[in-house]
């Protein structure tokens, strides 16, 4: 057996080249598919959602993928609208006002000072939510009452995310649960423990469950007695506020499964406060059992045997799981299965009864269960019962049993329990099997030493140096890594100095590199200082698992100095140890790490520029915007490029913000490069720079075409109505669709197209050029404020043939309906055939939005339309149009037009639509419309789409 701190470690190298925290397009595909349609409920008003995935501990994958999610749900369903922040600052009741809901992402080991603790206190206590994924209740170990409100904290994970567990349903009415349709079910995830006291249903809501009638799920390692009742799933109130929290989130697939999407947005929904529901505990419901219905189920046992069909014991199986909340009612399932299982019983009856005491066995199962030990035929089976009893007996028994047999492989099984039952009684069984010859061959003398390894106390490290000079090879490389164990297993307990004697021993002593390793970092974390230069030594190492140890060891070292001494050296190692290095530091030694990562982006290998970048998101200052932007725009890499652009965007402090904006400012007078000012453009938007705004109307203004357009998006995102002034002196400088469109979407975000409007006409008559009124005319018709209707009758008449058309494309692109008896006119009576066909499509537009909510007079008016189409490219439009209506004046009026080869093509696609939205109403009536077009359809993606529909008919 290897030992896992090694495993983690050799995978480590790799992960810092490789892994990369990016949801791939897939992925998010995966994630849009899977979201709900809709909010539960309707919110009584616009909702914010602060989603906040700081980590000051393990950072979880998923994170991406959770923030990812949210953004999906908020814009797909309308129930929220979402803010991202990894500030603490955040954390001020002032900031907080803004939010609905605090949603903690994943979020590790945050700890709050004590004002940021009263905020989110007074948040949730005065009638807003909180939310919590996954690891979020790792967190406030400093602090009670956030603990408190979590109602759990974080104290393992036997349910690793390797795994698949069974969830079972506790309340399967409540409306948070409505997904899962009243059914457990089984997930791979990685599950929380939930301990008590602070986790307790007395306190919350519980609404899902691990479900510890399942084997695998009650059998996971590690898993402890009080394991029993863990929490998936709760809400609470708290105040006049409310909590929702779910275990669920480690894998990144439980961000496309649909079921459990539904819950979390029900459970934001709750926690915002739009979904009511009851929150009050939930008692545990005891089901009074009946015996003649356990009878009639245990019955078929007797005569059951393999090959059989296994439909009764699936039927007991559930009648267990429906009553195994009741102890009354477990011992009496238990009584009467030891009943069949002292009996003559098959022996395929005595697996699967062994198999459900293993669940729910207690002390009354020892006695009948010590009895089939020593049987060959049944020794194995009856341990994996007695392993999980929690009682001493057991282990007395299981000694008993394995002094007194010859037999090898029941004496090898019985160790192999006590060693996952941790027990003592292992160390004098191997005195006794070591001082036995005949005890004592390799394969026995393994299972000892597997187990003593397993029992991690200071009487097996005992057990374990004595017969250490007995053993060669094999036999003694296990006992090296059963030393390691117990090592571990001290540190644990706070038993570091005997835990350093063991690591320190077998580091110096050991011939396998994975032992030395795997000791090396168990010297740091059991706080072992660096007084012998061990870790100094061991980084020069000339193997390479002890060199890649010695870096990760130093996330547990404490000395400065060493650190420092080690980064000096650093530039001579191997690309892999640089990248370990990197990652390690970024979380242990800011100065230091800053300082080397800056050192590293120089380096020829791409790995390890890569690797110092995002060593700067979590260490860097304003000194590494130049190096990041220049990364971003110039790096040959796409990997590389977009690795300096996500730390450039991501890295927190306000003097990040301030360079960014100043170096922008002056990058024409500096003379940067064009690529990297475009960069740094671009971080005014990803990091929402409001104070760079104005840098941006400057910049707006370059003559360098890539900058003044990176420029003009960054405004369009950052302006708002006190910019107004700037838009239309940068519209009257900078003319062009660009321009214009960014300032009608700033007008329109905050409905201030009156605004805007009132400036332009302000102007107007002062703007020397042509083509910057051109422009300002524009906007105005992309505005629709009827002020300007005046300025585009009077500029339509100008002698200017420019600006006669300026005012022309404003009117065709008017918003509301004021233009459309004029559309109509043009579009029959307009100078040329551009301007007829531009008029005749502006008139379609508007009379689809004129207001009229008679959908059939809306289809008369088409029809009309129609009429005084003189060009094909016209009579498609109406025909087009008339596909958005379901109603049948539509489809008779369509299907007339596909006779003209000319319209066939579009008429076709029409009719679809309209066969789509009257097929609810009267499927009679599209039928054989849907059926001729599946016959004589002119391409194949029409015979295709019709047939589906009729298909839907069926």
């Amino acid at each position: 057996m290897k030992h896992n701190y090694i495993k983690a470690i050799i995978l480590f190298a790799l992960l810092a080249i490789n892994c990369t925290l990016a949801v791939t397009d897939e992925e998010v595909r995966n994630i849009q598919e899977a979201m709900p349609e809709k909010a539960v409920i309707q919110p009584a008003e616009q909702r914010t959602l602060l989603v906040f995935s700081l980590c000051s501990g393990f950072k979880h994958s998923s994170i991406p993928y959770w923030i990812q999610a949210l953004d999906v749900m908020g814009e797909k369903t309308g129930a929220f609208k979402v803010v991202h922040s990894d500030d603490m600052a955040i954390f001020t009741s002032e900031s907080l006002k803004q939010f609905d809901v605090i949603c903690f992402n994943n979020t590790t080991q945050l700890v709050p000072d004590e004002t940021q603790q009263q905020a989110i206190l007074d948040f949730i206590m005065q009638g807003k939510g909180i939310v919590g994924i996954h690891a979020a209740t790792d967190n406030f170990n400093e602090w009670p009452e956030g603990m408190e409100m979590m109602g759990g904290v974080f104290k393992g994970h036997p349910w690793g995310g390797g795994g698949t567990w069974a969830v079972k349903i506790d309340d399967p009415d409540h409306p948070l649960m409505k997904s899962f349709k009243g059914q457990g079910f089984k997930i791979k995830d990685e599950i929380y423990r939930t301990a008590a006291p602070l986790y307790s249903r007395q306190k919350q809501r519980v609404l899902m469950s691990l479900d510890m009638s399942d084997p695998a799920t009650k059998n996971a390692e590690g898993v402890e007695p009080d394991d029993m009742d863990t929490g998936i799933s709760w809400i609470k109130p708290v105040g006049k506020g409310r909590l929702f929290y779910c275990s669920l989130g480690h894998d990144h697939a439980v961000t496309w499964n649909t079921a459990v999407l539904e819950h979390y947005l029900a459970g934001i929904q709750y926690a915002i406060g739009d979904l009511k529901v009851d929150d009050s505990p939930l008692a545990p419901e005891t089901k009074e059992i009946d015996t003649d219905a356990l009878d009639d189920l245990i019955d078929p046992l007797r005569e059951y045997d393999w090959g059989q069909s296994r439909k009764p014991l699936v039927q007991l199986q559930d009648f267990i799981r429906e009553h195994c909340q009741s102890t009354e009612a477990v011992e009496i399932i238990e009584s009467h299965l030891l009943k069949v299982l002292g009996a003559d019983v098959s022996l395929a009856t005595k697996d699967f009864i062994c198999r459900q005491l293993a669940v729910i066995g207690t002390e009354k199962s020892i006695a009948v269960l010590s009895e089939m030990l020593p049987n060959p035929e049944t020794s194995n089976i009856a341990r994996y019962a007695l392993e999980k009893i929690p009682d001493t007996v057991v282990d007395e028994t299981l000694l008993e049993i394995a002094k007194k047999t010859s037999d090898r492989e029941i004496l090898i099984g019985i160790l192999s329990t006590l060693a996952n039952r941790k027990s003592e009684h292992v160390v004098s069984l191997s005195r006794d099997i070591f001082a036995d010859t005949s005890k004592s061959d390799e394969a026995v003398k393994i299972a000892v030493i597997y187990a003593l390894g397993a029992v991690g106390t200071e009487g097996s490290v005992a057990e374990l140096l004595r017969i250490r000079p007995e053993v060669t090879g094999q036999t003694l490389e296990r006992c090296l890594d059963a030393l390691l164990m117990n090592a571990d297993a001290l540190r644990k307990i706070n038993k570091n100095k005997q835990a350093a004697e063991i690591y320190k021993d077998l580091y110096q002593t050991a011939s396998s590199s994975l032992i030395r390793a795997s000791a090396l970092m168990g010297l740091t974390q059991a706080g072992v200082k660096d007084s012998e230069g061990i870790l100094t030594q061991a980084i020069k190492d000339e193997d390479l698992q002890v060199r890649t140890a010695a870096i990760q060891s130093l996330a547990y070292a404490d000395d400065h100095q060493l650190i420092k001494s080690i980064v000096e050296d650093a530039s001579g190692f191997p690309e892999t140890m640089q990248i370990q290095l990197l990652t390690v530091l970024s979380e242990k030694s800011q100065d230091v790490c800053r300082s080397f990562a800056m050192q590293m982006v120089q380096s020829p290998q791409e790995a390890v520029r890569i690797a110092a970048y995002q060593a700067l998101m979590e260490t860097g200052d304003e000194s590494a915007v130049a190096i990041l932007a220049t990364a971003a725009g110039q790096a040959s890499d796409r990997k590389e490029r977009a690795a300096a652009q996500a730390v450039l965007y991501g890295i927190s402090g306000k003097k990040i913000d301030l360079t960014i904006s100043e170096m922008v400012a002056s990058s024409a007078k500096q003379g940067l490069d064009e690529k990297m000012v475009v960069e740094l453009i671009k971080a005014t938007v990803n990091r929402q720079i409001k104070d760079a705004t104005q840098v941006l109307f400057q910049t707006a203004k370059s003559d360098n075409r890539k900058i003044s357009s990176e420029s003009i998006r960054a405004i369009q995102s950052l302006a708002g109505p006190e910019h107004a002034r700037y838009l239309v002196d940068l519209l009257i400088s900078k003319p062009g669709t660009a321009m214009e469109n960014a300032s009608v979407v700033i007008a329109e975000k905050y409905s201030k197209q009156d605004l805007l409007t009132a400036m332009i006409l302000d102007e107007y008559s002062e703007v020397p050029d042509v083509e910057s009124k051109a422009s300002l005319l524009r906007v105005l018709g992309k505005l629709g404020d009827v002020d300007a209707i005046p300025l585009l009758n009077t500029t339509y008449t100008d002698s200017n043939e420019g600006l006669k058309d300026a005012a022309f494309r404003a009117m065709t692109d008017w918003p509301g309906n004021e233009y459309l008896k004029k559309m109509k006119a043009l579009a029959q009576s307009g100078s040329d055939e551009k301007t007829k066909l531009l008029a005749f499509r502006a008139y379609i537009r508007m009379l689809e939005n004129s207001g009229i909510s008679d959908q059939k007079q809306i289809v008369k008016e088409l029809a009309l339309a129609y009429a005084i189409a003189e060009r094909s490219e016209e009579r498609k439009i109406v025909i087009g149009s008339l596909g958005n209506y379901g109603e049948i004046q539509a489809l008779r009026f369509v299907q007339k037009k596909l006779e003209d080869t000319t319209l066939r093509a579009e008429a076709e696609v029409s009719l679809i639509q309209i066969c789509e939205k009257l097929m609810p109403q009267d499927s009679s009536v599209v039928t054989p419309v849907l059926r001729s077009l599946v016959k004589d359809g002119s391409s194949e993606s029409v015979r295709n789409r019709a047939q589906g529909l009729l298909d839907k008919t069926r």
